[in-house]
């Protein structure tokens, strides 16, 4: 039943919808969270970035240290437990050999986080807070990854995810 007058909804439709507004709120709070500690922690701001990569200050440093110091063994318990993700999947994850493309991957990201002293979380953090250098960084991010999915898709792959075997993270 609707709520519009001689308009029918399927239980599955419904069913559909409303899953996909839980997925979008718990991706809004999740992001809220994320942004908001980004901030509290200060690495939105372009002097600590600079100073961490001039190896100034650790606090960066100590700060991603810390984050995966907490989440290596909550992962590996998780996992163990068989934990299913709030989205309802089992957490997976993958291992897979490093390949040149991460490497080169690894590099291009580190000469912009040099030159922008920020990176893809800081710098929408940065936007959000009214910075025109994260503005800038944000509309890098999003012509890089134009730029990428379209030179992709001429040499045939379909997305970021294939892998040198042809199978996409979904066949495997």
């Amino acid at each position: 039943m609707s709520a519009i007058p001689g308009v029918s909804v399927a239980p599955r439709t419904f069913t559909q919808s409303r899953t996909l507004l839980s997925h979008n709120t718990l991706g809004f709070v999740v992001g809220l969270a994320f942004g908001f500690l980004l901030v509290g922690a200060g690495v939105h701001r372009y002097e600590v970035i600079r100073d961490a990569l001039l190896l100034r200050d650790p606090y960066v440093f100590l700060l991603m240290g810390a984050a995966v110091a907490t989440a290596a063994p909550l992962l590996y318990l998780l996992r163990r437990r068989g934990w299913v993700t709030p989205l309802g999947g089992p957490l997976v994850l993958p291992k897979q050999p490093i390949r040149r493309a991460n490497l080169a991957g690894s590099a291009v990201f580190g000469a912009g986080w040099a030159v922008t002293g920020s990176c893809p979380g800081p710098a929408l953090a940065s936007l959000a807070g009214g910075n025109i250098v994260g503005a800038w960084v944000v509309g890098g991010l999003f012509t890089g990854i134009w730029l990428y999915e379209t030179l992709a898709s001429r040499r045939g792959q379909s997305d970021l995810t294939a892998s040198k075997s042809g199978q996409t993270a979904a066949q495997c």
